[in-house]
């Protein structure tokens, strides 16, 4: 099916490439690059953590320089039109790559298979499969646009479990598919090329569940026919763990409360979108989120912490005619 096969790590600021043919596929090069945290002398980590904080790109510049054929991608230099002045995040990041492969280097073969990791999967949960199965799985079956890795959590993944339950409090039967899969938000998707341009985008959190709602209401279809979301498969891959966020954000640091935030409102925006929800009144106003702080003020007041909730959405890439023209 597809000649060229494409994996990245995905980060809000940076992205990783790595180009090869299905034959390397077999190989146990992709799991090496990341070691085990228990082999990682102590003072590694604390020098790899004090680089971290310098540059917000973790290990991913010590990557580039360790394996030659790994390709970094400052995806902020490479923005399409309507996404400059934007925020970049994971979401933003991920469709502002897409479009640089296909306008500056030249990927044009709409059977071409991109695959997205999360960078912060621990390393011991990580092997040969991630990779395999779900590229497997779309040069194997006719008919599949994308497959999306699942797992179970040590934990049950707190937000996974509370969006599940909320699709099943919605009067929605179109939604209700989805919670056939095993882990709803898991970040780990292949797709080929013909999927990622007609498929809209969220700028952050809230990638995931849009990109799954819009495919079950009919929003976008990959390849034709009434519901995208027949041409996606999920590959299990067993038990997957990674760095958690804290429950309650701070004023230097996103918790689960602003991600629920932003991942229900995609969600909303897709039922509105395809017509399934409409509010008696709405506002135009930009969505905050209203935090109490632990720490107190000098006064001894309770402090707040405003976040804004609503997240930009970027339509698909297929509908910028200079990108459409390019791709065969």
């Amino acid at each position: 099916m597809a000649a060229h096969i494409l994996c990245h790590l995905t980060h809000p600021v940076t992205v990783a490439e790595r180009v090869g043919r299905p034959p390397a596929i077999a190989t146990s090069t992709i799991p090496s690059v990341l070691q085990r945290r228990q082999d990682i002398e102590p003072h590694q980590q604390t020098r790899r953590k004090r680089e971290q904080h310098q540059n917000g790109l973790g290990r991913l510049p010590g990557l580039e320089r360790r394996y030659p054929w790994l390709t970094l991608v400052p995806v902020a230099e490479h923005l399409p039109a309507d996404q400059r002045g934007q925020p970049l995040g994971k979401g933003g990041a991920m469709r502002a790559l897409i479009h640089y492969l296909v306008t500056r280097k030249l990927l044009r073969d709409r059977r071409a298979i991109l695959q997205f990791f999360d960078a912060d999967i621990k390393p011991a949960f990580f092997h040969i499969g991630w990779l395999a199965g779900p590229v497997g799985t779309i040069l194997w079956y006719n008919g599949v646009e994308a497959a999306k890795v699942v797992y179970f959590r040590p934990t049950g993944g707190r937000l996974n479990a509370l969006v599940r339950s909320l699709i099943a409090a919605l009067p929605c039967p179109a939604l209700q598919p989805l919670q056939q899969l095993v882990y709803l938000l898991s970040g780990e998707i292949a797709g080929t090329l013909r999927f990622w341009t007609v498929v809209p985008f969220k700028a952050g959190y809230g990638i995931e569940i849009y990109l799954l709602a819009a495919l079950a209401l009919g929003l976008s279809s990959p390849a034709g026919g009434p519901c995208g979301l027949e041409q996606m498969a999920q590959v299990f891959v067993g038990q997957m763990d990674h760095r958690h966020a804290p429950w309650i954000s701070s004023r230097t640091q996103a918790g689960l409360d602003q991600m629920a935030a932003a991942v229900f409102a995609a969600l909303f925006e897709a039922l509105e979108a395809a017509g399934q929800l409409a509010w008696l009144q709405s506002s135009t106003a930009m969505k905050r989120l209203l935090l109490p702080l632990r720490e107190a003020e000098a006064t001894g007041e309770i402090a707040w912490l405003l976040r804004e909730v609503a997240e930009p959405t970027f339509p698909p890439l297929i509908s910028q005619p200079e990108l459409a023209a390019l791709l065969v």
